[in-house]
């Protein structure tokens, strides 16, 4: 801080008055705290998308009304983030209302935080010869004390926070004061409160308002028991986060949030805390696989929509408690090493329960490995249908989710006991198994198989065009050597999980993934263009699953999503052609290597050229074993889950179509987009690398066809 003298004062101040505002305008005082005795602070706050630096930046003091006098500059490199503020205090401020730590400036008297209430400050951006005032708090020229949202005397010992839609400065004295709450850009608080330092609250209010009369009037959803919130890219899609109400009681549940200006988009959900009702998400808005959409760029009241939900008139409905007896055997994934008894819990989780991962544990039955429980629903309209999964709880509270669709389960009239005091239903008809993977879809002993992939369509493609395909989901690899073969998935991986593509040749053999034509190790003739591998298997491993096979360490077989999948056997001699991967629907995807492929009813056979007209033919399978038709949609829950840093996601389609899956960030920023094109029917599974990004809750999303869904994961590093 420095003193100038009077002439340069008056130059500066003329300066002041004949210079307009510029974009510099969006550094803004957003607090201004006249606490007692010497606890005082002021924040700044950066209103832009980009990181301000300060170094042009002053802040022009006035003292008891003698105009500007005194000029703070900011240490050398100071820089204002995105969004984000600026603290200076006094060295005086009592740590327990703030922790000066937090300060980016901590200052000694005389300093710019050392005010009485009377003394004005602005920020001014000096660029050559030109000074541009930005943002004025009070007038210079005048000693009293001001009034501030109609509140007299407010700039003294009062905390005054600068509104939320206040995103650029005010270089007119007094103007940002206003006369009342309603027109002034700041909000008036007690003395002493520094609780909102340092994290500047911004955007415009948006008020979300849900016509729910009818469903009132229907008994389908009764205020108090049951509740509407609005998950959506403004919170992450957190279901609970944004709880509308009903103040006046006039059936207008309504919402105010803060948003910053930009696009977003949202659903209607509700819920039963009683579990009366089974909840969720509406149904498709305003069109069929969309949701609903607003920008914001001003402070909003949004008409009031009544939500798309499908209920029925309750008004005569049977109403009672449920009991639901839940089972479910973890033998296999005791045996696979997914579940450690000791240390995990088996939850159970669904609409019955708002999806709790945590509220209802499964314990030990007598029956080995069976875990039973039984989840209580007090009160519940009758029929009522739920959906749920079995949960491993680990013994840091993460969950991992059984993968497949959600279970279902019913209860009816019928179901109610003999003693007419509750309904009682069993989850399933028979105990169930985790993720649906029963002792037959696993090694029961060792076992020992052989996979064989023919490499001649990349020799000859190789010799045709000088270079390889490049890898499908990085663009890198394009070589023009081939060095070694590998395999990868989770069928080979035995973990459930995907290699890294990319890996050296080196690592291949290391991870035991690496083929040969050596006729070793399973390879029946040297130098004949077919690798092989024998991979063993213990108890406990998978039998089926995918895997693809790949040059150079990239993934060039085919492209991403289409996979390789079979279900093995001891001795079983599994062997295929590079870059033919059979679908579920009998035909073969031979995209990157079709030329040198020729697909007939008894299957893909090299050839040197004209391996191009043998589109659509369908493959006679006798094996049922190796392929299955999905018959549905599905996105699966991708595993593992938590995960650090890759994990697998797996989805079917019925048929042909444009698929496009996106991971997005709580914010609904997109961070990731690991397929957009065209796929075959089929089985696929993705590979997403979160190693670049921090630790938290993300959600992929597909859209194939009309077909659209949303699932969570979450990274943990």
């Amino acid at each position: 801080m420095k003193k100038v003298t009077t002439l340069f004062s008056a130059v500066l101040f003329a300066l002041f008055g004949f210079v307009s505002v510029q974009a510099q305008d969006a550094l803004i005082i957003s607090e201004y705290i006249e606490g007692s005795s010497n606890n005082k602070a002021i924040e700044l706050f950066n209103a832009t998308g980009d990181t301000v630096s300060l170094a042009n930046y002053q802040i022009a003091q006035s003292n008891n009304g003698d105009g500007w006098e005194y000029y703070h500059t900011f240490p050398t490199g100071a820089e204002i983030a995105p969004f984000d503020t600026w603290v200076m205090v006094t060295n005086q401020v009592d740590s327990a209302l703030f922790d000066t730590t937090l300060a980016d400036e901590v200052l000694g008297y005389p300093s710019l935080v050392h005010h009485n209430g009377n003394d004005a400050r602005a920020i001014i951006y000096i660029s050559g010869e030109d000074t541009t005032v930005t943002d004025v708090f009070g007038d210079p020229n005048s000693d009293a004390k001001w009034d501030v949202a109609g509140v007299s005397e407010a700039s003294g010992e009062h905390t005054l926070i600068r509104k939320a839609n206040i995103f650029e400065g005010n270089p007119t004295a007094l103007a940002s004061f206003g006369t009342d709450a309603d027109d002034s850009e700041w909000i008036v608080r007690d003395q002493n409160d520094f609780s909102d330092l340092g994290s500047h609250t911004f955007g415009y209010e948006v008020t979300f308002q849900a016509d729910m009369n009818d469903m009132i009037d229907s008994a389908a959803f009764i205020p108090g028991e049951d509740f509407i919130t609005i998950p959506g890219s403004i919170n992450g899609w957190d279901t609970a986060a944004d709880t509308l109400t009903d103040a006046d009681e006039d059936g207008i549940f309504n919402k105010t949030l803060v948003l910053s200006p930009g696009d977003y988009a949202y659903k209607f959900h509700i819920y039963s805390n009683t579990g009366r009702i089974t909840g969720g998400y509406e149904n498709n808005q305003p069109t069929s696989n969309t949701n609903r959409n607003i920008t914001v760029s001003a402070d909003d009241t949004l008409e009031a929509q009544q939500p798309s939900f499908d209920y029925t008139d309750l008004n005569d409905a049977i109403f009672g408690e449920i009991q639901i007896n839940f089972s479910v055997n973890m033998g296999v994934q005791t045996l696979n090493g997914n579940f450690d008894p000791e240390s995990d819990a088996v939850t159970v989780a669904g609409s019955m329960n708002g999806w709790n991962t945590t509220s209802d544990t499964l314990t030990l039955s007598r029956v080995d490995d069976v875990y039973q429980g039984v989840v209580t629903i007090e009160t519940s309209a009758i029929p009522a249908d739920f959906a749920f999964k079995y949960i491993i709880s680990r013994e840091d509270g993460s969950p991992v989710y059984e993968s497949g669709s959600d279970r279902p389960v019913s209860v009816t009239a019928d179901d109610l006991d003999s003693e007419e005091d509750a309904y009682i239903v069993d989850s399933s008809d028979e105990t169930a198994f985790f993720s649906n993977v029963t002792f037959d879809d696993i090694f029961q002993s060792d076992a020992s198989v052989v996979f064989e992939v023919d490499l001649r369509p990349a020799y000859y493609l190789l010799a045709d065009s000088a270079s390889l395909p490049a890898d499908v989901q990085s663009g890198t690899g394009a070589d023009s050597t081939i060095t070694f073969v590998f395999a990868n998935g989770p069928l080979v991986t035995k973990d459930g999980s995907w290699e890294t593509w990319g890996i050296t040749e080196s690592e291949a053999e290391a991870g035991g993934y690496l083929l040969n034509d050596n006729g070793e190790n399973g390879d029946e003739v040297a130098g004949d263009s077919v690798f092989s591998i024998t991979m063993t298997y213990g108890e406990g491993d998978a039998k089926t699953g995918q895997f693809k096979f790949g040059v150079n360490g990239y993934d060039n077989e085919n492209i991403s999503g289409t996979n390789h999948e079979a279900t093995l056997f001891d001795g079983a001699r599994v062997p295929l052609v590079f870059g033919a991967i059979p679908l579920s629907d009998g035909t073969v995807n031979d995209d990157l290597y079709d030329p040198y492929i020729q697909v007939t009813e008894e299957g893909a056979v090299v050839v040197r050229r004209g391996g191009s007209s043998d589109d659509d033919v369908v493959v006679s399978n006798e094996n049922e074993e190796l392929a299955s038709t999905p018959e549905e949609f599905k996105l699966s829950q991708n595993y593992p889950n938590p995960f650090n840093p890759t994990t697998n996601i797996n989805f079917t389609l019925p048929q042909a179509t444009n698929v496009s899956l996106t991971v997005y960030n709580v914010l609904g920023q997109q961070v990731a987009r690991l397929v957009n094109g065209r796929l075959a029917a089929g089985q696929h599974s993705v590979q997403f690398d979160a190693s670049n990004l921090a630790s938290g809750m993300y959600l992929y999303r597909i859209e194939a066809g009309t077909f659209t869904q949303n699932k969570k994961m979450m990274l943990i590093k």
